[in-house]
């Protein structure tokens, strides 16, 4: 096996069983450029900062990317069905077990946005 072949097998995107609030639930792993496609939405290019009025709604859509039935398939299309669908609570749940899932914890996250 070469080497390629052998990162491949070993970091093969999948789904993670989880609980969200006592629920089992499945969490897609994005793969390296989906992150960037969330994490770079949320950024003003002229200014390289990020913009404020693209936070909204920002959980509610890492949470759509991510909650999956067990084969992968998407639970919902848009963040805009979690936040009209689902209490406040379970979107900032859902959204810290999509982040943990998806190495985007202990970044400069959305918790943060805005409290400089």
């Amino acid at each position: 096996m070469s080497t390629k072949e052998a990162l491949l097998a070993q970091f093969a995107l999948g789904q993670v069983k989880s609980k969200v609030l006592d629920t089992d639930v499945y969490i897609k792993q994005l793969s390296a450029a989906e992150t960037e496609t969330y994490q770079f939405k949320l950024i003003n290019i002229k200014t390289n900062t990020v913009d404020y009025s693209k936070v909204r709604g920002a959980r509610a859509e890492l949470v759509a990317m991510c909650l999956c039935e067990k084969d992968g398939t998407l639970l919902f299309k848009k963040g805009s069905e979690i936040d009209n669908q689902f209490p406040g609570v379970f979107v900032e749940a859902a959204y810290a077990v999509c982040a943990d899932v998806n190495g985007l914890v202990g970044e400069e996250s959305l918790d943060k946005a805005g409290k400089d």
